[in-house]
């Protein structure tokens, strides 16, 4: 009759137990879904410069609950050069919040997410755009991270004179195109060259090898959105 109740206890105790973890992992879980929530599925193959995706905010919170954000990173603080009523010099300062957007969503295999985000880097000089993919365990923590595409916006140079995009093949392969202002002659005005990168089963992002360069017509700027009159931009041959 002891060993009875002592295995009744025991079970009890085990599943007040179960329930207390299972409860705590739900809660993480809802959590998670509500920023999964926030991405938007995509088939693959997939290419990104011909898909123009809306961008939703995510929270402050999320920023630094999933992509180990700190605060200091969600503002940029900007100098402001004018003058009073006087007609003297003010320099000032303002912050703007500069939280990452979320943008499309993957699953890899049955452990790991690929979510896609877009953030941005303030500098003295220039800001910097960025697309990111992230690779997630299914209960939010962040694996690895690989920037696949952006931009470089210099102040005193109002165009994109650096900029990349990708193309996901499928979950695993990807093509990251990087445009770049150098020209070769007065006949090309810039060039372009790609990356091939893999996402391995883990979820790490690996580079695998480099093309050659190849020397372009018009300035990196006019390669930074889809346009199919470019004849000459290599990720148009991609027709996904």
């Amino acid at each position: 009759m002891k060993q009875i109740r002592f295995i009744l206890v025991v079970t009890l105790l085990c599943n007040i137990v179960s329930c207390q973890a299972q409860e705590k992992k739900k809660v993480t879980d809802k959590t998670f879904q509500t920023f999964l929530d926030k991405f938007k599925p995509v088939h693959l193959p997939f290419n990104y410069k011909k898909n123009n995706i809306s961008c939703i905010e995510m929270t402050a919170r999320e920023a630094i609950l999933f992509l180990n954000k700190e605060e200091s990173d969600l503002l940029i603080t900007r100098t402001v050069v004018g003058e009073d009523e006087k007609g003297n010099e003010v320099i000032d300062e303002e912050k703007e919040d500069n939280i990452p957007c979320c943008d499309f969503q993957y699953q890899l295999n049955d452990s790991v997410l690929i979510l896609c985000t877009r953030e941005s880097i303030s500098g003295e000089e220039k800001d910097t755009a960025l697309v990111v993919l992230n690779s997630f365990t299914l209960q939010g923590k962040l694996i690895d991270r690989g920037i696949v595409g952006g931009a470089t916006y210099y102040y005193e140079l109002p165009v994109f004179e650096n900029n990349s995009n990708f193309i996901l093949f499928d979950k695993n392969n990807i093509r990251v195109f990087y445009y770049e202002g150098s020209a070769a002659s007065k006949e090309f005005q810039s060039a372009v060259y790609y990356i091939n990168y893999e996402i391995t089963l883990e979820g790490k992002f690996v580079k695998k090898n480099k093309s050659e360069i190849t020397y372009l017509k018009q300035p990196a700027d006019f390669y930074f959105k889809y346009d199919p009159r470019l004849g000459d931009d290599p990720m148009n041959e991609y027709d996904f």
